[in-house]
């Protein structure tokens, strides 16, 4: 029989998820500290991150009328944003070398793994932007929703006025064409 219970190992069954819930609580109570101090800045590696994100996630499924919620709810989006600013930044490194094809699919990743990232502004406006520069004429037509989704969603971005004169661009181009 295998020993499934090695040293600094972590065994799923019997008790331990029960255990893991309550390092969940623990983490949540003590304001994440340990956790959040081991999340690394963006541009390093975000193991650490994506395991807060899964430790956040068991909390909320186990505990969802926990009176620490709020708390563990805003600790994951920091979390998520955290990995999103990540990919994001790739995607940017590649849109200033001018590798469309990487930056669009690093912007797509970004916006599929997380609908709700903070600060999706930038990502819309670069993703649109890269698929004008180096996309197709079909790729090219998927660029207007990006801008305008942009000025529906955000009030403030210091991308809305950049947006706003492509969309203009745009429609004005599209309707030179009829």
């Amino acid at each position: 029989s295998r020993n499934l219970n090695l040293p600094h190992q972590y065994h799923n069954g019997g008790i331990w998820p029960m255990i893991g819930g309550f390092h969940g609580a623990a983490l949540v109570r003590h304001q994440w500290l340990r956790q959040a101090e081991q999340m690394l800045a963006p541009e390093r590696d975000q193991t650490t991150t994506r395991e807060v994100v899964k430790e956040m996630q068991v909390f909320i499924d186990r505990y969802p009328n926990s009176p620490l919620m709020p708390e563990a709810k805003a600790l994951m989006r920091e979390a998520k944003d955290r990995l999103s600013e990540a990919s994001y930044r790739v995607g940017f490194y590649y849109f200033r070398a001018k590798y469309w094809r990487g930056a669009i699919d690093r912007f797509r990743e970004v916006l599929a793994a997380d609908p709700e990232f903070t600060n999706r502004d930038a990502v819309y406006y670069h993703l649109a932007e890269s698929l004008l520069k180096g996309g197709t004429t079909e790729a090219k037509a998927e660029a207007l929703p990006y801008f305008e989704r942009l000025l529906k969603e955000f009030e403030q971005s210091s991308y809305l006025e950049l947006a706003r004169r492509r969309v203009d661009e745009l429609k004005g181009a599209t309707e030179a064409q009829r």
